[in-house]
């Protein structure tokens, strides 16, 4: 349950909210294949429902399911299909104005792979690609359309202590959109991380 404060921009300097409601009822499972590999599934029926927008609301099923798999004691893999529905928005600010919310997820198709290399006993090699399928809708238009995305990510991550984690990746991302144009992108980044035991 919540709202949008800035959903809707109908004239210059008015802004109106938009409120909205998820429900879900999630269902999981594990299934251990062997000492080195498992099976996790979640299975969800909910709906995601707005107050006025009412051609962005969901009603149906989401889930995913996930294979884990470590071949070596420094090698692990997974890989997965997710299905995911209403979680995430696009917002479009104008200098000098709020921002608005242009675009909001309805439902997101992923196939994905990752793995990780223990390069020592400190330092993480990570990778992964992604394919996704959405539809979104327009908040323009008040329509819905498609927007494939393809990425891949490449990273170090550094264990430190059991208390200190470092990193850096760089992730790369490639879309058609219908109705828009397409993009490519670049982008890289570094975090550190401090946890109190």
């Amino acid at each position: 349950l919540g709202e949008y404060p800035n959903f809707r921009n109908p004239a210059p300097g008015r802004f109106t909210p938009e409120g909205f409601e998820a429900s879900n009822i999630d269902l999981t499972a594990e299934w251990p294949l062997s000492g080195a590999s498992r099976i996790d599934a979640r299975a969800s029926v909910g709906e995601n429902k707005f107050d006025t927008l009412t051609v962005g609301n969901y009603d149906g099923l989401t889930g995913a399911v996930t294979w884990n798999w470590r071949p070596t004691g420094r090698t692990g893999l997974v890989f997965g299909i997710t299905r995911t529905a209403g979680d995430e928005t696009s917002l479009s600010t104008i200098p000098g104005r709020a921002a608005v919310t242009t675009s909001i997820n309805r439902v997101a198709d992923t196939l994905f792979g990752r793995a990780e290399y223990d390069l020592t006993g400190k330092i993480r090699a990570t990778a992964g690609l992604a394919y996704s399928d959405t539809t979104a809708l327009s908040l323009a238009s008040l329509t819905t359309g498609k927007e494939r995305l393809t990425t891949a990510n490449l990273g170090l991550v550094w264990e430190a202590t059991r208390a200190i984690r470092a990193g850096c990746d760089v992730l790369f991302r490639t879309a058609s959109r219908t109705g828009l144009p397409g993009y490519d992108a670049t982008n890289f980044g570094c975090f550190g991380e401090f946890v109190l035991r």
